[in-house]
């Protein structure tokens, strides 16, 4: 543990031992305001019983302090009620100063600091002020600092209110940190709204690298949709994943609060209004029927997996490379849709004698064959290992559905394998030829 970290433990000790710190480090900064106070004026310094007077008057400011709450107060959440509290408090700490120093003179015939008044008052209370907030200033940053440093950095799409609102709200959260403001209006960037910046899409690329973002939150819940598909399809070049506050239209309904982020969902990128499944035709292969679906831990594997749940199968056959990707869909299916009967197959579809003992075990009826590697990037470096696993894959899966004699076999394949440009198109389309192929000896199942 270091220095920092050590430091940072003092604010889970319990608070009436925060309280006695707090009121003795004040008392201490109390008496040594009025010693600068006086050093600045060009006074004497004060002598023992000056110093009497000093800790008198520190020592009643500290109890008008404890009256007026406060050490109440949290001191990482300082709010101008608190500091306008210290600013009459050390305005009082003078005053008692002075009163008690005229109470001697009267008395002793013996005046301590004849020119003590007015502007001398001033610059004792600022002193105080500056001791005693400035201390609260210091704990603060560092509180600050040490919590932002374990959230994660997110980038807030939208200077307008709402995007301030979301700010102070994530800056109060506790798992994302603010860094940057993104606006298209030229008239708010540049500007600083608390403490962040406000910077143009162009900078995008800059803010992504500098903070290391993966989040981007959109704050534009009045912008019309073409202009959120505008904004959403130019994120899509980042690979960033998007949340956004709700619409006005729910906001006005009261449906949910402006805090309450979504993730952004697969219609919003379509540009147009989703086109909904023929009921009959998704039921035809799958209703009663055991269906087994290769890839199921993966992003389109999973969705498909959640579409068929729906549609009363006799079981789903859930086959997949990755442990942790198999055991999240599986969890989550077994949960969604208890009734239906869920089975988790490790295995890979280059495994041509795995594909065939489980597809006879289950007496599979359909598969659907969604296992390939999607990245363009990483098949694009990998090229030998997309190819084997995207259109040897297939042919291996499709051979054992044939031998099995499994009625319909269903290909998931892609637009890139239109004109493929890339690698993992041209191995997708390789494997639409192979099942076209195997379609003329197997027309029962492919």
């Amino acid at each position: 543990m270091n220095i920092q970290e050590s430091v940072f433990q003092l604010f889970y000790i319990p608070r009436h031992y925060k309280r006695m710190i707090s009121v003795a480090v004040d008392f201490l900064l109390l008496c040594f305001a009025f010693f600068v106070a006086l050093g600045l004026l060009n006074l004497p310094l004060p002598d023992l019983r000056t110093w009497g007077i000093i800790a008198l008057t520190a020592a009643l400011t500290q109890l008008l302090l404890m009256v007026s709450s406060f050490y109440s107060s949290v001191t990482r959440y300082l709010h101008i009620k608190t500091l306008m509290t210290l600013v009459i408090a050390a305005l009082f700490a003078q005053l008692v100063f002075k009163v008690v120093t005229l109470w001697i003179a009267i008395n002793t015939e013996t005046e301590l600091y004849p020119t003590f008044w007015s502007s001398e008052m001033v610059v004792t209370a600022m002193t105080i002020c500056v001791m005693l907030g400035g201390i609260r200033m210091v704990v603060f940053s560092f509180f600050s600092h040490y919590i932002n440093r374990q959230k994660e950095s997110v980038i807030i799409y939208g200077a307008g209110r709402s995007g301030q609102q979301l700010a102070l709200s994530l800056l109060n959260g506790g798992q994302y940190f603010p860094v940057a403001f993104i606006d298209d209006n030229p008239a708010q960037q540049g500007i600083s709204i608390r403490g962040i910046k406000v910077w143009s899409f162009d900078d995008m690329a800059m803010l992504v690298e500098r903070y290391n973002i993966d989040l981007v939150m959109l704050a534009l819940p009045s912008i019309s949709q073409s202009e959120r598909q505008r904004i959403l399809n130019e994120l899509a070049d980042y690979s960033l994943a998007v949340k956004s506050i709700p619409t006005l239209d729910v906001l006005v309904q009261g449906k949910t609060q402006l805090s309450d982020l979504q993730n952004i969902e697969v219609d919003e990128l379509l540009g147009r209004d989703p086109v909904e499944p023929d009921q009959e035709l998704m039921t035809l292969n799958i209703n009663h029927k055991s269906v087994m679906i290769t890839g199921a831990g993966g992003s389109i594997g999973s969705e498909l997996a959640r579409q068929i749940v729906n549609l009363a199968p006799q079981k789903v056959v859930l086959f997949e490379s990755s442990e942790f990707a198999l055991y999240q869909i599986s969890a989550e299916l077994k949960q969604r849709v208890p009734n239906v009967t869920v089975l988790s197959i490790l295995g890979s579809v280059q495994d041509e004698n795995r594909l065939k003992r489980v597809m006879e075990l289950y007496r599979v009826h359909t598969v659907f064959h969604t296992a390939a590697y999607k990245h363009v990037p990483m098949v694009e470096s990998n090229s030998i290992a997309g190819v084997v696993n995207n259109v040897k894959g297939t042919l291996l899966t499709a051979q054992a559905a044939a031998d099995v004699g499994v009625e319909k076999f269903v290909l998931i394949s892609t637009d890139k394998a239109v004109r493929p440009t890339n690698m993992m198109g041209a191995s997708k389309r390789l494997a639409e030829l192979v099942l076209q192929a195997m379609n003329e000896r197997h027309p029962g199942t492919c």
